[in-house]
């Protein structure tokens, strides 16, 4: 098999998956989300509020890195041929779908 054909374990597809959600980049944007819900309520919100106020942002957040993976495809087999689409490791319509997923449930 060459390397364009090799089989991908579910390790290697789950830490693509992983490293497309860039978790050294998520975090942040539901922390300040959640710090925008405090001061609103002038205090820490309810938990059902702080868990939603930090939650769905990191959805979007998600969402974004995944189809914006999606459409620079072409430039990273270029720039970023490591990256999980261009290597092979996650199929340019896997993204799509699984970026439409956590655009859906953080709507």
């Amino acid at each position: 098999m060459d390397a364009k054909h090799k089989k991908i374990t579910l390790a290697t597809k789950l830490f693509a998956h992983l490293e497309m959600m860039r978790p050294y980049t998520v975090i942040w944007c539901g922390l300040v989300s959640l710090a925008g819900a405090s001061l609103s309520w002038e205090r820490l919100p309810p938990l059902d509020v702080a868990i939603l106020a930090l939650m769905i942002p990191i959805m979007g957040w998600i969402a974004g890195l995944y189809l914006s993976d999606f459409l620079d495809r072409d430039l990273d087999k270029i720039e970023k041929p490591h990256r999980p689409i261009p290597s092979g490791r996650i199929k340019p319509y896997e993204a799509l779908a699984v970026g439409g997923i956590f655009a859906g449930i953080g709507t």
